[in-house]
């Protein structure tokens, strides 16, 4: 149990007088949190009431069939405005006129690996490797570009790591002078789920008529906002506490301006 003359010491110290501050400024957002739930109208989100935001192979499974032009979505132009997303914001427009030809989910090497989503065109293959939390495996992702070169010699290989925020593989999957290389060569791209991924969904459109495919693409969207913690509540929180630090900082600096 924290004492009194704990809590009053740090209060004193002008350099931890910043701990109480951001105590109150959560038991705040806290309450305000609940409050907000109670008032806030139904929702049900089927994903997470399935448990269904960590796994991987899920968010893989979802994002390949909506890649894929031959599902019953029935949206070929899906898979090309994600090309196209990349396209414009990661390789300057660099990529060569392509048809889709196949999307293949968990894409066998020849060492029995399996990669997670690879789109194949007429002229160059990307391959999406997918983290949530999964740790890299040994030589990973080394071994599916130096498999995909040897496999598809006449067409550009490109080689995508999917993330929540964007991280860059472990040395251990793919060496740092390689990834290096690749990137210079505008050959590798860092996606995330919270920039890139949510971008490419919210421009997808569907018809007054498919209501069923509306529905999915609504719930992926805000199962991905909250793995990213990008909804409405997560957002008012954040932007509360960077608030605070300000104010908080603010007023550190004008205590040690009068010392």
């Amino acid at each position: 149990m924290i004492g009194g003359n704990y809590m009053k010491d740090l209060i004193d110290d002008p350099e931890l007088f910043i701990i109480p501050q951001l105590i109150d400024t959560l038991d705040v957002l806290n309450n305000e949190r609940k409050q907000r739930e109670k008032e806030a109208p139904g929702t049900l989100n089927l994903y997470d009431l399935n448990g269904l935001s960590h796994l991987e192979d899920y968010h893989s499974n979802i994002l390949a069939y909506l890649l894929d032009s031959n599902n019953d979505h029935r949206h070929p132009e899906f898979g090309r405005e994600f090309v196209t997303y990349i396209n414009n914001e990661y390789l300057s427009n660099s990529l060569p006129a392509y048809s889709m030809l196949s999307v293949y989910r968990e894409k066998k090497t020849d060492t029995g690996r399996r990669i997670d989503i690879f789109l194949e065109t007429e002229s160059f293959c990307i391959i999406i490797e997918n983290k949530i939390y999964a740790k890299d495996q040994k030589r990973q992702l080394i071994d599916y570009y130096s498999w995909a070169v040897q496999q598809y010699p006449n067409k550009q290989i490109f080689l995508c790591y999917l993330t929540l925020d964007g991280s860059s593989p472990d040395e251990y999957s793919i060496s740092k002078n390689k990834l290096e290389e690749l990137d210079r060569h505008g050959k590798y791209v860092a996606l995330s789920y919270s920039k890139d991924i949510l971008a490419w969904l919210q421009r997808l459109k569907t018809e007054p008529g498919e209501k069923v495919l509306s529905a999915a693409l609504v719930q992926y969207v805000d199962l991905l906002q909250g793995l990213c913690s990008q909804r409405e509540e997560d957002s008012m929180e954040l932007k509360a506490i960077v608030n605070t630090m300000r104010s908080i900082c603010s007023q550190k600096s004008k205590i040690e301006l009068s010392q």
